[in-house]
């Protein structure tokens, strides 16, 4: 941040929840703009909580010393590798350190940063060596080929119809007294 008064922080707070929602509590140092009459009732607003880290004690905030140590440490090998890089080039360094910094499981908790926040590994150079013999989207299908199915398509009355084959996760092939038809999975349920 260019400037790091109450406002210019709250500013940047909201552009983030807006994203991702509203955090429960907010855990800073004591700095200027998190003791700020302004900051505790944009905190008060939202209904976050505050949480300060005692003054000179910067082991009470280990979480976000070693992100920031990591992430110097990180800096320091990029710029004494890439001495000669152009000024438009530095996001893109930095960009992939974040790609696998982000993507790089602890050893704590045996999950990426990006796992815990998106609640789904996203896809990287590694993951693609690894390719899943079943994909997603097929494990949690409704109705498996050979499922006994009754159709409610329009007005007409409830047919009776056999999965022929999924052709999405919503989409299916189900053989009527031998004709195919495509349906939705909102136009069946399961037969008895």
């Amino acid at each position: 941040m260019l400037r790091t008064d109450s406002e210019s922080v709250t500013s940047v707070l909201l552009q983030i929840f807006a994203f991702w929602g509203l955090p429960q509590k907010i855990v800073s140092d004591n700095g200027p703009p998190f003791n700020s009459n302004s900051y505790k009732q944009f905190c008060t607003f939202y209904d976050i909580v505050l949480a300060y880290s005692p003054p000179c004690h910067p082991q009470s905030n280990s979480q976000a010393e070693r992100s920031v140590q990591i992430c110097k440490k990180a800096l320091l090998k990029i710029c004494s590798s890439n001495q000669n890089v152009a000024s438009n080039q530095w996001p893109v360094l930095i960009s992939k350190f974040l790609l696998a910094y982000l993507n790089t499981p602890s050893t704590v908790t045996g999950k990426s940063p990006n796992q815990l926040l998106l609640s789904y590994s996203p896809r990287t150079l590694i993951s693609n060596l690894h390719p899943k013999v079943e994909s997603p989207v097929t494990a949690t299908l409704p109705f498996k080929d050979g499922d006994s199915v009754n159709l409610k398509i329009g007005n007409s009355p409830i047919l009776n119809g056999i999965v022929i084959r999924s052709l999405s996760p919503t989409r299916y092939h189900v053989s009527v007294a031998g004709i195919y038809k495509k349906v939705h999975l909102n136009q069946m349920s399961y037969a008895p």
